[in-house]
């Protein structure tokens, strides 16, 4: 294969893949942006506060689908090292250099963020990632990575994969209405 093919095979994107994401990251946005006015004390409406409650139970699952079905394709290119290397490089090393910068300028700039932090929310960064705002979902998704390839090594029946990932969905699910009640 020539140099243009391989540039061109790299530049390839799967349209409906790009849509979801962007969709999702608009929703991600909008919850952040109203939320943040309110823990503000800007006034938001009740229908655009209501409309994020609507789209909060679908819009991270889509994060989470998209890197599911991208996981499967790198195991069939790369060993379970090398593709648990990779996603270290990229998820969880930039989720720690920034959810240190994130809080170091949530300190320094307490007087102007509706964050008061303090030091031992340098600690929450591993032990209580959703305190760390919008950075939460990076150390979900590594840690959801880590339990993928552990359980992909362990157990080769794809029935016994789609079983366990509907009832760990359904788990997470209530967890996390029972920690919204």
């Amino acid at each position: 294969m020539n140099r243009s093919n391989e540039d061109a095979k790299k530049l390839y994107r799967i349209s409906w893949v790009d849509h979801a994401r962007g969709f999702a990251i608009i929703l991600v946005v909008y919850r952040h942006i109203v939320v943040g006015m309110r823990r503000s004390g800007i006034f938001v409406s009740d229908l655009m506060y209501s409309s994020q409650e609507v789209f909060y139970n679908f819009r991270m699952p889509i994060f989470f689908i998209l890197s599911g079905v991208f996981i499967a394709n790198s195991l069939q290119k790369k060993s379970y090292p090398a593709v648990l290397k990779d996603r270290t490089f990229t998820i969880l090393y930039p989720y720690l250099v920034w959810a240190v910068i994130l809080v170091s300028l949530e300190m320094l700039f307490s007087n102007v963020t509706n964050s008061k932090r303090e030091w031992v929310d340098f600690t929450y960064i591993i032990i209580q990632p959703r305190a760390i705002d919008h950075l939460w979902y990076l150390f979900a998704l590594f840690n959801t990575t880590l339990l993928y390839l552990f359980l992909s090594k362990i157990i080769r029946s794809f029935l016994i994969h789609g079983l366990l990932t509907l009832v760990l969905h359904w788990l997470t699910f209530t967890y996390l209405l029972k920690e919204r009640a």
